[in-house]
């Protein structure tokens, strides 16, 4: 079952250049979420670094990608001369698990020419120290601006009829301008996950929305750039 929310946005231009979060939103809540399979692994049992750089060799959003830098508190900065990012579960952090290993980090790029996936593994995060406290998702950029976000197993996760919010959770999930010095900064879900809201990041809206709890394994959220 697929859920579609369209927003539109002014594209602002800053004092050098334009900085456009026009988006469509969509939820897959039945995506049959799997490990990656041969991927090149960054970070396995041993504690992450604060940032890696991961080759793409892709272009994406108008941009030649040849990297991202990852940043492991929950960024992927996908074009770094505006500073722009993919925010996801921040506060979520590498751990140990109840066996004393820690959290995974890996990556992989699949597809052909012009329809390249580049696709980051987070395996086994929490955001604290319980140890049976878990959460494994995997973000994608594709070589064709569109970004998705793809919730795994976890322990966090409510029923889908469940309307309880937990408000002991701050869950972020959008793309965000990290420089905040245009008029639209970015634009991120609330609500539910199961119905999520699209809800930009500007002057009329200065605070980054959010979601109060986890979305359950097997849910996918697209970005998708809208063409004017």
């Amino acid at each position: 079952m697929k859920y579609y929310l369209f927003i539109f946005f002014v594209v602002f231009i800053s004092k050098y250049k334009a900085q456009n979060f026009n988006y469509s939103i969509s939820l897959d809540s039945t995506f049959n979420y799997t490990d990656l399979s041969s991927a090149t692994v960054l970070s396995q049992n041993t504690k992450w670094l604060a940032k890696y750089e991961i080759p793409t060799g892709f272009d994406t959003i108008g941009n030649s990608l040849q990297k991202v830098n990852l940043e492991t508190n929950g960024f992927v900065i996908y074009n770094k001369n505006l500073n722009h990012a993919l925010m996801a579960f921040k506060g979520f952090n590498c751990k140990l698990d109840s066996n004393s290993n820690f959290s995974q980090l890996s990556y992989l790029t699949s597809g052909t020419t012009g329809s390249k996936t580049l696709k980051i593994e987070f395996k086994n995060v929490g955001q604290g120290a319980d140890p049976k406290e878990l959460l494994s998702y995997q973000l994608w950029l594709k070589e064709n601006g569109v970004f998705e976000i793809a919730v795994g197993p976890n322990t966090y996760e409510k029923n889908p009829t469940d309307t309880i919010i937990d408000t002991n959770q701050v869950v972020h999930i959008g793309l965000i301008n990290r420089n905040m010095d245009a008029e639209s900064n970015g634009l991120f879900i609330s609500g539910t996950p199961q119905s999520p809201v699209s809800s930009p990041l500007n002057t009329q809206h200065p605070e980054l929305a959010y979601l109060r709890t986890v979305p359950k394994r097997g849910y996918k959220y697209t970005f998708t750039p809208i063409q004017n």
